[in-house]
């Protein structure tokens, strides 16, 4: 009798764990989605707030610029770009991947009164979208857009899925380079690494280099990569909801 006592002492004493461990996960799932909320809801008012600081910077009706999320750039790393070019005044601006960046550096150079965007767009489609929207806001002539495939290059011992080296001329004397392009999902994790071998050595000695994407794996391996190679590059991390990181050679501020 007294055995068969404690076997049900020992049942009822493994339920209530049970149930006690049960509770507390579905407690802690519960915690985790909520604070994941917030987390999302604090992100997505960040970014609203920043889009309606680009618009007055760039002095264009709200609305006249293309959607800012998915695989476009985010309005955080847009005033970043925003902000460099009016503080430097680049005279020539080199970009992977075309899109809202275009627009945002056509503007700001315009705004100072100088400088050169030239631009890689691996798709056709997005390359005119970009030429149009550039046309509707009379932009055109600050920007020249090189279509330029996606196509395997050879880098050392690896090989690459990089834009056409045929399609494109590199510019001397870079002052800005912008890298939110190729895509990954095309490319590969590590499919932004050219543009250091390819672009680098043309930068201007006061160059520096804006690198959007960098809480991804692949691109913040890539950023080591390029400070392992490029010795005369330091680093500066910026604040941006999807990373970003501002490479500049030594002494250039």
């Amino acid at each position: 009798m007294i055995e068969l006592i404690l076997i049900l002492q020992l049942i009822i004493l493994a339920l209530v764990a049970y149930a006690a461990r049960k509770a507390f996960w579905a407690a802690r799932i519960a915690l985790d989605h909520r604070e994941a909320i917030e987390e999302g809801s604090l992100s997505t008012t960040r970014q609203l707030e920043e889009l309606d600081g680009l618009y007055h910077r760039l002095g264009l009706v709200r609305g006249s610029l293309a959607p800012s999320r998915g695989w476009a750039a985010s309005p955080d790393f847009l005033n970043i770009l925003y902000d460099h070019i009016r503080e430097r005044k680049p005279a020539v601006v080199f970009e992977c991947g075309s899109g809202l960046s275009t627009i945002v550096t056509a503007r700001a150079l315009q705004q100072n009164g100088t400088g050169k965007l030239f631009t890689l767009e691996h798709d056709a489609y997005f390359a005119g979208e970009t030429d149009k929207n550039l046309r509707r806001l009379e932009l055109e002539g600050f920007v020249e857009i090189f279509l330029a495939p996606l196509k395997a290059a050879k880098i050392g011992d690896e090989e690459f899925l990089w834009y056409d080296r045929e399609s494109f001329a590199v510019p001397h004397e870079i002052d800005l380079i912008v890298i939110d392009g190729p895509p990954a999902p095309l490319a590969g994790e590590e499919g932004r690494y050219p543009a250091g071998p390819v672009l680098f050595a043309e930068l201007s000695q006061r160059g520096a280099v804006l690198l959007d994407d960098t809480r991804r794996a692949g691109e913040s391996r890539v950023v080591d990569r390029f400070l392992s190679e490029f010795a005369w590059l330091t680093r500066k991390d910026l604040h941006a909801e999807k990373g970003c990181a501002l490479l500049q050679k030594a002494g250039a501020d």
